[in-house]
């Protein structure tokens, strides 16, 4: 198109993921890269979880959620969504959950490229663009791909479709264990990050922790809060849907006390999912993701280790993505510190950190200045209850508490 070319500070994982931040003076986008998986895992009835963010035509926050049952010849029926623009869930295609249809084809030049056109209720159809990222047809990395609008007339949205788990009956039993999610949305100008840890108990009861950066103000409510505040119910509009609503973000034991907000979600798998709050003008997006073994007995011990860490997602312009390489050690007198370089600018970073049996952590910094940091762990291996030396943290969230940074991030780090 003649513009200047994207120039991007990346890292790299043990996996060869990339994960990169843009620092070329035009942008502050952030995301990852993969090796591509083979395109012949895609074929045949497969449906897939999605979760879409984005802006309207004008510049306010829109998410969308929702499955595509893709039967391989290129049509989708029986799909379902439901949207948030700007606190509204019925400005995209009325209330939800809404029925989907479309079609999909291969592009006839670039392998991997897929062009997708979706009517969602009575809205106008929306036209997409999806490439083969990682993944398999297997339950533990599932086939994924990378989606983004290719249209003028609806939302600009982007996000990730992830196939779900068809041998998995989608009832309140599928969510029995400890999951972790990671949201992001809008507070006016600034942002809006959460990470949160839940234990659901496959009869509809979910207790959990979490801690939340609403433009500044931070919210941590321990996993000691009374239970009832996280209840969550099944809301199947289908046979073996998929698509539940859950209570977050609450905290029964405030004075006043703070309502927790309702999310719908549309799960890939057990204990995962795509997450969209209903009816806020955050409009808060993200993931839910089951905890690795070990849950219940993590220790700092398990920490150390080095890890690429990139901003995953922001939610407005103000945000200044971030890419590090962190190195976490331990010495003989208990004390765990945290060190690395962080990027835009190669700053040093030093300072400590904690971690208690839920996963839950927190990184004290000294430079590249005074910051605190909350992180969940998600995945880790040799990990079980009885955790011995073998056991490793594999990967976490982690989001900025520090009062004085308006517009945090999400941020993922894996080993």
């Amino acid at each position: 198109s003649g513009a200047s070319p994207s120039s991007y500070q990346v890292v790299l994982d043990a996996n060869g993921d990339i994960e990169m931040i843009e620092n070329d003076g035009q942008g502050t986008g952030s995301g990852v890269a993969q090796i591509a998986a083979s395109g012949q895992v895609f074929k045949g009835d497969q449906t897939f979880a999605f979760g879409f963010t984005g802006v309207d035509s004008g510049g306010k926050r829109v998410g969308y959620a929702g499955l595509l049952p893709m039967d391989g010849s290129g049509n989708i029926a029986g799909g379902q969504m439901d949207a948030n623009d700007n606190g509204n869930d019925t400005n995209i295609c009325g209330a939800g959950p809404c029925p989907v249809t479309g079609t999909y084809t291969t592009d006839g030049c670039n392998c991997g490229l897929y062009h997708m056109t979706l009517t969602a209720g009575s809205s106008a159809p929306m036209s997409f663009d999806f490439f083969i990222s990682s993944g398999s047809t297997g339950k533990t990395t599932p086939l994924t791909f990378y989606a983004v609008t290719s249209d003028s007339t609806n939302p600009a949205v982007s996000g990730t479709m992830v196939l779900q788990d068809s041998s998995q009956t989608y009832n309140n039993a599928a969510f029995n264990g400890i999951s972790v999610s990671a949201l992001t949305g809008v507070n006016g100008a600034n942002a809006n990050v959460a990470l949160s840890l839940g234990a659901t108990d496959g009869s509809g009861n979910i207790k959990g922790q979490f801690d939340q950066n609403n433009a500044g103000a931070i919210t941590i409510v321990p996993s000691s809060a009374t239970a009832a505040s996280f209840a969550y119910t099944y809301a199947s509009t289908g046979s073996n849907a998929g698509r539940y609503t859950v209570q977050m973000l609450g905290n029964p034991d405030a004075s006043p006390t703070v309502a927790p907000l309702p999310f719908i979600l549309y799960a890939s798998g057990a204990n995962r999912g795509f997450l969209l709050d209903q009816n806020s003008t955050s409009v808060m997006t993200g993931t839910m993701n089951p905890q690795g073994s070990g849950g219940g007995n993590f220790a700092p011990s398990e920490l150390p280790g080095t890890y690429a860490a990139a901003t995953t997602s922001s939610a407005t312009a103000g945000v200044t993505p971030i890419a590090a390489n962190l190195l976490a050690t331990s010495s003989s007198g208990l004390i765990y510190n945290i060190t690395g370089t962080q990027y835009p600018g190669s700053q040093a970073i030093t300072g400590t950190y904690t971690l208690d049996f839920s996963g839950h952590g927190v990184f004290t910094l000294t430079a590249p200045s005074a910051e605190t940091y909350a992180f969940y762990v998600v995945d880790s291996a040799g990990c079980t209850k009885n955790s011995g030396p073998v056991c490793s943290v594999e990967d976490f969230y982690m989001i900025d508490e520090t009062t004085t940074n308006t517009t945090p991030s999400v941020i993922f780090a894996k080993e």
